[in-house]
């Protein structure tokens, strides 16, 4: 591996024990510029960050935040620049980073509006005028949303790319094909054919064993003498689904009732579950936040709800959800966003956004936590002790 692969993490990890702790401080380095260069274009500093941003890609290429880099040295010509070509760069933008899931999306969102809204975009000295910095640039409407179509590239534009690098092709999916039903068919005891099994199968059940019972599927038991009619004792088997956030709930339905079925063979297996009294509850159901818990209560975190906000207008433009920062105590800070009007609603947006929050978040990945909160419960969310408890209380009950 280290002769056909030296360039591979796994590889330098052999080659220097101390790379992974150099790695973080490189990440921790190029975080505090990348929060430096945001602390900048907040302040309206746009002519430092048209200066700054190319240089801070020069100095850290390829870096998981170059795409966001890009994307404020972008915004910030917009404030000194016509509409074309400020379309023009985000274009450009899209072609450099194909594969990027959170600035791509934002930037042709922005092109959609543009091309929405193309007669009063080109009237426009400068394309983004009296615009808090805070906000994403361009509201589009969801009436023109459906219209609006993302015009592509009309001029060439020619990148550097490394030797022998191959750009992957999008499989083609094929429609998954409707299983066959199944019918199942239930025979007669009173038929002749079952009579005949019932007394060819004579099996007998050892007492009071669970295994026994459940081996014995669709067979017929000997009956006592004084009864009359054969019993069918059949015991279906219960496999759990896979754990989605759409059925987590009937995952641990199905683990609470095998467990009840092991107590039947041996009573001690099943022991009392000790309630902890809580001061949260699932009273309020059409209330919910996607919320992000920072252990800290200095750390700067306008850079992390900028990007929070930039896959929001990206992913769910037009649905009202906000993000809001709530300080929990001297040491905590909750960043929240909403309102979501059920519990399937906002898993999906947990589901969406999990996978993006390293590189949305602009702090060390063991400093923040995210949950799932209903209103009623965030109101709760006092000092630390009571976000400990709720904490363990969303572990248990979601």
């Amino acid at each position: 591996m280290l002769k056909e692969f030296p360039a591979t993490p796994f590889a330098k990890r052999i080659i220097d024990p101390e790379f992974a702790r150099k790695l973080e401080g490189q990440d921790a380095e190029f975080t505090k510029a990348y929060n430096d260069l945001f602390d900048l274009y907040a302040n309206k500093n746009y002519k430092e960050v048209i200066e700054k941003a190319p240089l801070l890609l020069k100095k850290y290429p390829a870096s998981k935040l170059s795409a966001q880099i890009f994307y404020l040295q972008i915004i910030s010509q917009g404030h000194n620049e016509k509409a074309g070509p400020f379309a023009d760069s985000l274009q450009q933008l899209i072609k450099i980073y194909p594969y990027d899931k959170l600035i791509v999306p934002l930037a042709k969102q922005h092109l959609a509006y543009i091309s929405a809204n193309q007669n009063e975009m080109l009237a426009r000295n400068v394309v983004i005028a009296d615009v808090d910095p805070h906000d994403i640039p361009f509201t589009l409407a969801q009436e023109n949303k459906k219209k609006a179509t993302y015009r592509k590239i009309i001029k060439p534009y020619i990148f550097a790319t490394k030797t022998g690098e191959r750009i992957a092709g999008k499989k083609e999916e094929k429609p998954l094909k409707k299983p066959a039903e199944i019918v199942k068919t239930t025979p007669k005891i009173d038929s002749p054919a079952v009579k005949k099994e019932v007394a060819a199968a004579k099996v007998t059940p050892k007492k009071d064993s669970l295994k026994t019972i459940t081996q014995v599927t669709a067979q017929k038991v000997i009956p006592k003498a004084d009864t009359s009619k054969t019993v069918a004792l059949v015991t279906p088997q219960v496999s759990a689904p896979a754990e989605t956030p759409a059925n987590i709930a009937l995952v641990d339905t199905v683990k609470t009732s095998r467990l009840a079925i092991s107590s039947q063979a041996d009573p001690d297996a099943l022991k009392a579950k000790v309630v902890v009294p809580s001061i949260f509850s699932k009273g309020d159901s059409t209330n919910y936040y996607f919320a992000v818990n920072v252990a800290s209560g200095t750390t700067n975190l306008a850079s992390s709800r900028f990007g929070i906000g930039q896959f929001t207008r990206a992913n769910y433009a037009g649905n009202g959800i906000r993000h809001k920062l709530k300080a929990v105590g001297d040491h905590d800070q909750v960043i929240y966003v909403g309102l979501f009007p059920s519990l399937e609603s906002v898993k999906k947006y947990v589901h969406d956004i999990a996978p993006l929050l390293p590189d949305i978040m602009k702090v060390p990945k063991d400093k923040y936590s995210f949950f799932i909160i209903t209103k009623e419960n965030l109101d709760k969310l006092a000092d630390q002790k009571t976000l400990d408890s709720y904490v363990d209380y969303y572990q248990n009950n979601y």
